[in-house]
Formats: C-alpha cells, sequence, structure tokens
C-alpha cells in the first residue's frame, strides 16, 4: 500500500514527455509555477539538469528523471548539453566525455553540467516567455501584471476597488487602452464580466442639463449677446452625453442582484465609470426574461417590492425598470 507522503511524479515515465511539459508539469505538482520566471541559485531551483553523455542516437528530449533525497529532482536531456551526441565540440573530446560518462567517472561531466543547467534553464524561460497561455496564472503571473498596466491596472488597490474578477479584462486589454469606446466594447466587456448572455448600449439618450450661474443669461449684466452666449432658462436639453445600458434577458436572482440593494450594483457601477473616457451620464434598464416573475403576491419577499418587481395591471412579458446611476 502506498504511503500518503508519496510523491505524485513517481510512476511517470519521463521519456514519454516532451521536455516543457514534464518542467511544467513538475512545477505545477508542487505549485511553484511562479517560480520559473525568477532568478535565483541553482541550489534553490526545484529541478536540476544535466546532459547525457552518450553519442547514442536520442529517442526522446529526456533520458532521465529522478528525485533527490531533499525533495527536488534531477533531470536528463539528450539535447542542448556541451556533452553527448547534440554538442557542437568536436568529436575527440565527445568520445572521451562518452567514455568517462559509461564509466561513471562524474567529475569532467559535473563540471559541464554547470554551464548545462543553465543553458536548459534558459531555454525553457524562452520558450515560456513566448506562450502566455502557459505563464498564464489567473492574471496573478508577472506578464499580466504588466498587461494591466495599459488599462491604468497595474496598481493591486486599485484592482479591488472595481470587485470583479480582474483577470477578464486580461482579453479587452487592447481595446481599452486605445482612446475611442465604441458601444459594442462597452457592452462586451460587461457582459464578460459579469457573465451576461445579452447585453446593449442605447446611445443619444434625451437629458436636461442645468447651466451654471456664471454661464445664464442676465440682461444688462453678462451672456446677453444675440447669436453668442445667449440662452433661455436655466436649462437645456441635451441627447450627446448620455446612454442607456440595457442588460436583457435577466433571471430573477441576477436582476435582484443589480438592484440598488444588491451585491453588483456598486461594481457594475464602478466599472462602467471606469471604462469610460468621457464622464457621460448613463441609465441601466433591467429587463427581465419571459416567466420569471410572477403577479404581484402580498408577503412574497420577491413580487411584491415596491419599485423593483410590481408592475400596476397586467404583467409584461418582459418587465423592466431603468435605474438612474449618474446624471
Amino acid at each position: 500500500m502506498a504511503s500518503k507522503s508519496r510523491s505524485a511524479l513517481a510512476d511517470i515515465n519521463a521519456k514519454t514527455y516532451n521536455f516543457n511539459q514534464l518542467i511544467e508539469l513538475i512545477y505545477k505538482t508542487h505549485n511553484k509555477q511562479n517560480d520559473l520566471n525568477k532568478d535565483g541559485f541553482p541550489e534553490d531551483e526545484l529541478v536540476r539538469f544535466k546532459a547525457n553523455g552518450t553519442l547514442a542516437f536520442p529517442t526522446s528530449d529526456i533520458s532521465n528523471l529522478k528525485e533527490t533525497d531533499d525533495g527536488k529532482y534531477l533531470l536528463e536531456t539528450t539535447f542542448l548539453g556541451l556533452q553527448g551526441s547534440q554538442s557542437p565540440l568536436p568529436t575527440f573530446y565527445l568520445e572521451k566525455f562518452a567514455w568517462s560518462y559509461t564509466q561513471d567517472e562524474s567529475g569532467l561531466n559535473h563540471f559541464l553540467d554547470l554551464f548545462n543547467h543553465r543553458f536548459i534553464t534558459l531555454f525553457h524561460r524562452i520558450w515560456r516567455k513566448y506562450r502566455y497561455y502557459i505563464s498564464y496564472n489567473n492574471g496573478l503571473d508577472s506578464f499580466s501584471q504588466r498587461m494591466f498596466a495599459f488599462v491604468g491596472l497595474e496598481n493591486p488597490n486599485l484592482r479591488k476597488t472595481l470587485q470583479i474578477n480582474h483577470s477578464k479584462m486580461l482579453s479587452y486589454v487592447g481595446l481599452l487602452s486605445g482612446t475611442a469606446r465604441s458601444p459594442e466594447v462597452i457592452s462586451g466587456l460587461i457582459a464578460h464580466c459579469f457573465d451576461l448572455d445579452d447585453v446593449s448600449i442605447m446611445p443619444w439618450q434625451e437629458r436636461i442639463v442645468p447651466i451654471q450661474p456664471d454661464q445664464q443669461t442676465f440682461l444688462g449684466k453678462i451672456n446677453s449677446e444675440l447669436g453668442e452666449n445667449f440662452v433661455i432658462g436655466d436649462n437645456i436639453d441635451d441627447c450627446n452625453g448620455k446612454f442607456l445600458l440595457c442588460l436583457n434577458q435577466l433571471t430573477v436572482k441576477r436582476y435582484l442582484s443589480f438592484l440598488p440593494s444588491g451585491e453588483l450594483f456598486e461594481p457594475l457601477k464602478t466599472l462602467v465609470t471606469f471604462i469610460l473616457r468621457d464622464q457621460l451620464a448613463f441609465d441601466v434598464r433591467l429587463s427581465l426574461a419571459k416567466d420569471q416573475l410572477d403577479e404581484m403576491n402580498l408577503g412574497n419577499e420577491i413580487s411584491c417590492l415596491l419599485g423593483w418587481t410590481t408592475f400596476i395591471g397586467e404583467m409584461p412579458d418582459y418587465p423592466s425598470i431603468t435605474i438612474c446611476m449618474r446624471e
């Protein structure tokens, strides 16, 4: 019967694995993926590399893998070594190295492995650097941290204020780092961050904008030039500075979560405010899917929320409410 402390890698046949695949598996098993991008002393690294010294034709990337007494690993490769069949050194050197290797005279080979370890380590780092899907770790990896800087979220404390899954914003870094904010970008990002199926934006919403006292017309005093700065009244109609964010086909549970008393109201408001280049006014329309809400029933905690889940007359097929988020 196997012991509880038995290594999860004990049954691995190293020769059947691709080199980079096996390194990732070892570090993932020990939950040390972030250590792969860190500089340190070789004796502190989880895997120590050495090169196979024989001149035989290699049948795989790896010739041997064994676990040491201190819980680390010694991995022998068949490529990129100063000795072995893949070495660029002259043959008479390689034959000497091969003889020492087969006779287990390890002094010279251990010396060469000082360089082999660093060569192979750098090789894996280079391979990993240009494969973001490998180094990605829920937005906590170093490359993701740099990507957050493109959208102004490099500071972890600032990311916490958004109260969403920040890693979902990484797929929109290219769009958010630009100056334009199209309705498609905003609605797509909101749908992605909150796992919504149907999000749309209706621009050009009418609103009444108050005029500041120092910009109002006072005959004989200020702002009384016809055709220049003369306006009547203390407010104007505007349709350029407001849009309507529509969250459609919501279930009752998601609908309630976006109400002012729900847990997603503030995260939604904060996210929209953050991604807007121009701080426009906006409302949010919450629309329920069909047959999600029953008729008002006194005593029911869901169907009798005044202003939110109560509707006069016959229940609409797709009940909706509009919430003013910012004027």
